[in-house]
């Protein structure tokens, strides 16, 4: 266990840079980036040399895939192509396919009670202001290329300028923990409940919830949702939960204030344009029509295009004006080598989290984060649940004992 830790640690961290937290964005992202997998990769090095990692028959075919959607996202093929620091995020999870099982199951644990650190302190700061008291905060300014973002540290949390609200007569904030924006939290905070209840135990992941609640995102809410209905069992204490969460809701809901509704559900879903259109800016679709209009290209246009025509969007057309239908093509059969040989019902449940990100925030499709647990989400359920009071220095066989998915 002594030489699994460090690099289920390393791996933990890196996949917290890979989230986007707000102090990696702009020209500190680079080095970050570089320094946080170099390390990995040395420790990783180390797992080799113990053979705590290996390439195999099993994980060979997940292996060539994914070498071949490296080349595919990042190889400078297309017009407007250029060779990123992201390639590294599908370097790293090469490596992380040969990792031992239990240096996985590990990682997840301390990933997860990193967002675990990370909601229940942004919680603490909601209750504060919510009390009524003003806590001192720091601006941070990102200096991201392109458009500049401003962030309000406050002790335990980052808020980014523009989401606050007033509500009841106070002043509070959607919550983003330490990441770019509210949305990226929520997503995060779904990866972590869609991986078996296992590796968090009940009162962490209630905390985790709550958090991403207050994200008020809808992405995170249809992730959540659909993992209810997932998990749920048609059993009398869960029927009770549901009505009291409807009632609940539906109280929340009539005591709200209108701006409040409008401006973070309503306009959301407005039936008067296209949910895509209403989330995005009239520059992208109009770009966005033209292209696919007068320049249809199976390949795409290029991992930059966005960039250079200074247009964007989070939804699966950046994608498909970037990496083309060639581009979803390759992405659907590397999900499905993926997750070959698993039970039904995980490989269901990893690929509508895979199908709402793809849709919702394609430009996560190709992060470690993402990566990581499409793969992982399926394992966590099949295999098998590291205990946690282990402390002998070797894995032994009774190490890992089995959990019915």
């Amino acid at each position: 266990m002594k030489t699994y830790k460090p690099v289920a640690w390393s791996l933990a961290l890196v996949l917290l840079i890979s989230c986007s937290p707000f102090f990696s964005m702009g020209g500190n992202a680079a080095y970050l980036i570089l320094g946080s997998t170099g390390i990995y990769f040395m420790l990783f090095a180390n797992c080799l040399a113990h053979r705590q990692a290996r390439l195999t028959n099993q994980n060979l075919n997940c292996f060539i895939i994914s070498f071949i959607l490296l080349l595919y996202l990042f190889f400078p093929i297309r017009q407007y192509d250029r060779i990123v620091v992201a390639a590294v995020w599908l370097l790293v999870f090469l490596t992380v396919i040969m990792l031992d099982t239990v240096v996985l199951l590990m990682a997840a644990r301390y990933f997860a009670d990193i967002i675990f650190v990370i909601a229940l302190l942004a919680l603490l700061v909601i209750v504060v202001k919510l009390i009524g008291i003003d806590l001192p905060y720091y601006p941070y300014e990102t200096g991201a290329t392109g458009s500049k973002s401003l962030f309000y540290i406050y002790p335990g949390t980052a808020v980014l300028q523009g989401q606050e609200y007033q509500v009841f007569g106070r002043s509070l904030f959607r919550v983003s923990g330490i990441f770019s924006e509210p949305g990226h939290f929520g997503m995060i905070s779904a990866i972590v409940l869609f991986m078996n209840p296992e590796v968090l135990n009940k009162k962490k992941r209630i905390v985790i919830i709550c958090a991403a609640l207050l994200t008020l995102s809808m992405g995170f809410y249809v992730l959540f949702a659909g993992l209810c209905m997932y998990r749920f069992r048609f059993s009398h204490k869960q029927v009770v939960g549901v009505i009291v969460l409807v009632v609940v809701g539906f109280i929340v809901v009539s005591v709200m204030p209108t701006d409040f509704l409008d401006r973070f559900f309503l306009n959301k879903v407005s039936t008067n344009q296209d949910v895509l259109d209403a989330r995005t800016s009239a520059e992208f679709s109009r770009f966005y029509d033209h292209y696919t209009r007068y320049r249809i290209n199976f390949f795409g246009g290029g991992r930059t295009i966005t960039e250079n025509f200074e247009v964007t969007s989070s939804d699966y057309r950046s994608f498909l004006l970037k990496y083309g239908l060639a581009g979803i093509v390759l992405y659907v059969v590397w999900f499905f080598v993926m997750t070959y040989g698993r039970k039904q019902r995980c490989v269901l449940l990893s690929f509508f989290f895979f199908a709402v990100v793809f849709v919702h925030r394609s430009w996560l499709v190709d992060y470690l984060i993402f990566l990581f647990a499409v793969y992982f989400i399926p394992i966590s359920y099949e295999l098998a649940i590291l205990p946690k009071n282990r402390q002998r220095t070797e894995p032994q066989d009774n190490d890992l004992h089995w959990y019915p998915g």
